[in-house]
């Protein structure tokens, strides 16, 4: 007489296991990537946010030198326009690439000229 006790996993059940695993663990490594690269877009605004109000800070003396306060990545674009006798608005964009796609921060502020 045989007995048919089968204890163990069938070939069906461990193949499904482990495509849902593998399914899983594609995402998490997708879910991974992503919060890399949105961790390095979020270090670069910052970056071009200190670069460009550094730039706002010696704006008094107008002998800044761009290349000198902003790391390579970074091209820095000042304009001034006057809006009235003694006020001016200064326009400071920060430009840089990542991923190959061209992003910039604009920081604008008014200035009275005494």
């Amino acid at each position: 007489m045989l007995r048919n006790d089968s204890s163990g996993f069938l070939l069906m059940e461990v193949l499904l296991a482990v495509a849902i695993f593998s399914i899983a663990l594609v995402a998490l490594i997708q879910s991974q990537a992503a919060s890399l690269r949105q961790n390095e877009t979020a270090l670069n605004l910052s970056l071009a946010a200190f670069v460009g109000y550094r730039h706002l800070e010696m704006l008094p003396d107008y002998q800044v030198d761009d290349n000198e306060l902003s790391p390579e990545k970074f091209q820095i674009v000042r304009e001034s326009r006057s809006l009235a006798d003694n006020l001016e608005k200064i326009l400071i964009t920060v430009s840089w690439k990542e991923h190959g796609t061209k992003k910039e921060l604009q920081i604008d502020t008014l200035r009275a000229s005494y």
